[in-house]
């Protein structure tokens, strides 16, 4: 154990948009859990290391460091190599393994290794590398031999539906340990260095997930909240290793909008959801209607976390949604990345959305920044809806706000929103 004055440097408060860390972690827990005594093991998120596996007495089972880059090139990796054979010395742990996601093209593993000693690439099934793309399914792959293994006669507990399901149990240790770490830093109860060595995930939690008979198990409001939470982090995530030239103060900013996501409440997160999305086509009533085809990854990639990255930074209001005050114009970021040619087409689902839905969700006087379409008045882009919509009553109350709606382009109001 090491004293807390000494306890190493921690990036836990920004980690929410790691998740490839985490989702590597659970598939190395999973890989460990056929051994004898592994209840007592815990795992530890970026302290030590990337994770960390401890035994019941705190004493250092394996080191982990991950790199998910775009980068093949050996360069781009020999200042995280050199840091984690630094740590493995320091800690005496001679079984230091160096997670990528994609593979290094000029040179081998063998050469890396013998120049790195003690560390080695991990394998994934006889390969070096497993992409973001692709570690679902790996874990997958471990839950159903394990769940053979411990359920050999169940045979309901090896459908992929059921596998899924637990994975995505699995996915929830990782993010509620990180959201309980960063309440725990933001609450002043630990430091950040503090709060990533001592808050360790026993492995236990994840036997427990197997053991259960998840059926069983009503998928509440809870379980979609966190689900919709992590599929958010992923794709930010991805958003960061495909736009791997951002700065340090972009990947600043665009980790602050997170942490103000993750602060969203399960009965917000609605009304946030459908802020960004007023375009899309669906009845979302409850966290419990989320499915992924409902949360447009293109749309929150290309649109809201670009939109994002190019504008200062914003603050989220009381209704939970970003926005900027430029004089007595408000602008609210979307996710939505059409073109200026599905203008008519995306504001008649704005109003249809809005009329459909039972939420009251408005935005009156606000500029709706998108990618690339520009119309000055939502409502008056689509005429002939207009004119087939009752326009007495609630409708018509709606209706009327939204004629003080307009989309925006990015590339329109950078300069008025950055000035």
């Amino acid at each position: 154990m090491i004293d807390r004055v000494d306890v190493p440097h921690s990036a836990i408060t920004t980690w929410s948009g790691f998740i490839y860390q985490g989702k590597v972690a659970i598939y190395h827990v999973l890989s460990l859990l056929k051994i004898n005594g592994c209840n007592e093991f815990t795992l530890q998120l970026d302290s030590l290391e990337d994770f960390t596996i401890l035994d019941g007495d705190g004493g250092i089972i394996s080191l982990h460091q991950v790199k998910a880059l775009k980068s093949q090139n050996y360069g781009s990796y020999v200042e995280a190599f050199n840091k984690l054979k630094g740590n493995s010395d320091k800690h005496g742990c001679v079984n230091a393994k160096f997670h990528i996601a994609r593979e290094i093209t000029n040179n081998t593993t063998e050469e890396i290794s013998k120049t790195h000693f003690p560390i080695e690439i991990y394998n994934y099934d006889d390969e070096s590398w497993c992409s973001v793309s692709e570690i679902d399914l790996k874990i997958e792959d471990k839950i159903k031999d394990l769940l053979i293994t411990y359920f050999a006669d169940d045979v309901t507990k090896q459908t992929d539906v059921y596998v899924s399901k637990a994975r995505g149990y699995l996915d929830q240790i990782i993010l509620r340990k990180v959201l309980e770490i960063h309440k725990i830093v933001h609450d002043n109860l630990m430091s950040d260095r503090v709060a990533a060595y001592e808050q360790t995930i026993l492995f236990n939690e994840f036997l427990g997930v197997l053991h259960k008979d998840l059926d069983q198990d009503h998928l509440g409001e809870d379980y979609y909240y966190y689900i919709l939470l992590n599929d958010f982090h992923r794709y930010y995530q991805e958003y960061c290793i495909d736009n791997e030239g951002l700065t340090d103060d972009e990947l600043m900013k665009l980790s602050l909008c997170m942490k103000e996501i993750e602060c969203i409440g399960k009965e917000e997160m609605i009304r946030f959801i459908c802020n960004i999305l007023p375009h899309r086509k669906f009845k979302f009533n409850s966290l419990m209607d989320y499915k992924e085809n409902s949360f447009d990854k293109d749309g929150i990639q290309e649109a809201f976390l670009n939109i994002l990255n190019e504008l200062r930074q914003p603050e989220l209001n009381q209704d939970c949604y970003f926005q900027w005050r430029v004089g007595a114009n408000i602008f609210t970021p979307t996710a939505i990345d059409k073109g200026d040619y599905h203008a008519s087409k995306v504001c008649g689902n704005i109003i249809k959305n809005s009329i459909d839905t039972d939420l009251d969700v408005m935005f009156e006087g606000c500029n709706l920044v998108t990618t690339s379409i520009n119309v000055d008045s939502i409502t008056a882009a689509v005429p002939e809806l207009i004119r087939c919509t009752d326009l007495s009553g609630r409708d018509g109350e709606r209706i009327s706000r939204w004629k003080k709606v307009s989309l925006v382009s990015l590339s329109n109001v950078k300069e008025i929103i950055n000035d």
